[in-house]
């Protein structure tokens, strides 16, 4: 937009000074991804600052690395191989057989067929890229060529055999990884047996960091039983235990959570309160709770983080209920949720409904995302 403008150096100058000096994650990936639209349209200055705050970040195992796309977008193949590199050393210097998610690093664009093609000629001779490129193909097998996942077989099996009980154990007791990735893709594959292993060693466990990597276990995995220490954990002053706490909980189909659930909404007085009665109603909803539901969410303010949550927990709550009780609270999520991916499912379950109000269609017609305006545009027409 004001490219060779008179008032260029005014944006630009603005643009890199929010860009180095951003910490948030999301805030600092948009402003990569403008720096990268400076660089890419000539600007050196933004060429070189990119390339230095990308690549001088830690590229340590489940960490949070920002502008690796925007650096793709700015350098092409040349930057995968950087990128790949970096991510290999860091798997090289750990215990881990491969990366803990597939990174893709050219993504689905025309550099896609030529980077990887490059990644694995240089494989051969440089053990960095060799660890990178063995990760991805480590990833790419769990998936056929045409897309279709595995077996449910093949996969528990594959996981259990990359993530044994007893690795979880030691990793966790050691305090490895600052993400739930793998502790949780261990739990959705265990054992009724390793489940129940970890779930001893969690209850007898006093240190918090230990504690915090157990319960990771249980974010998509039951917990063999309900113990006061795990209600206790959910009263911490840590907030990552604490939440880490509330989601095992919220994964248990037992009355007592249920009863915390409506008494956490009662007594609510702020938007984190709010937040954790409403993961753990999802499961133990019932149609009388949704008065309770509207009360609640009608005395907070919440911040994006907290209305994301919230969100989350009232989409899946609907989800589960065909009741228009929680229309409300639908529409609610719709106004306050930060996030465009639960924005659209959530005009996409009112629309399935019949109550996508013409004021939400007119709106969504001129939404950022193709999907809701595609959405939109269809109930308009009908």
């Amino acid at each position: 937009m004001f490219k060779g403008r008179e008032k260029y150096p005014v944006f630009a100058s603005a643009i890199l000074s929010a860009f180095r000096q951003e910490t948030d994650n999301d805030d600092i990936e948009h402003l990569c991804e403008l720096t990268a639209q400076l660089a890419i349209h000539g600007d050196e200055i933004a060429a070189n600052a990119l390339r230095r705050r990308v690549l001088d970040q830690s590229f340590v195992l489940e960490g949070d690395q920002f502008g690796c796309n925007a650096l793709v977008l700015l350098d092409g193949v040349d930057a995968v191989v950087e990128l790949a590199r970096r991510f290999g050393r860091s798997l090289l210097e750990s215990s881990e057989e491969r990366l803990p998610f597939p990174y893709h690093l050219a993504g689905e664009s025309g550099l896609r067929e030529s980077a990887d093609a490059v990644l694995e000629q240089l494989a051969v001779s440089d053990e960095a890229i060799g660890a990178f490129w063995n990760s991805e193909q480590s990833w790419e097998r769990e998936f056929q060529t045409d897309k279709v996942p595995l077996r449910d077989e093949e996969r528990r099996e594959s996981s259990r055999r990359e993530l044994p009980l007893e690795k979880i154990l030691a990793d966790a007791a050691a305090g490895v990884g600052d993400t739930s990735f793998k502790y949780t893709r261990f739990g959705k594959y265990a054992t009724v047996d390793e489940l129940k292993v970890v779930w001893l060693r969690l209850i007898n466990e006093s240190d918090e960091k230990v504690c915090l990597r157990l319960l990771w276990v249980f974010r998509a995995a039951m917990l063999p039983e309900l113990h006061p220490a795990i209600w206790k954990l959910a009263e911490s002053d840590h907030d990552k235990i604490r939440a880490a706490a509330i989601t095992a909980l919220a994964q248990c189909h037992d009355p007592s959570v249920g009863n915390f659930a409506r008494a956490a909404l009662r007594s609510a007085r702020s938007a984190k309160a709010v937040s954790d009665g409403m993961e753990t109603l999802v499961k133990h909803y019932r149609n009388e709770d949704a008065l309770l539901v509207r009360s609640a969410l009608s005395g907070i303010s919440a911040s994006d983080g907290e209305a994301h949550a919230i969100g989350f927990s009232i989409a899946r709550m609907c989800r589960e209920n065909e009741s228009c009780d929680l229309l409300e609270a639908l529409i609610g999520d719709y106004e306050n949720n930060p996030c465009t991916l639960c924005r659209c499912g959530t005009v996409s379950m009112m629309s399935e409904r019949g109550v996508l109000a013409p004021a939400i269609i007119s709106e969504c017609l001129h939404d950022a995302d193709p999907d809701i305006r595609k959405l939109a545009q269809e109930a308009a027409s009908s």
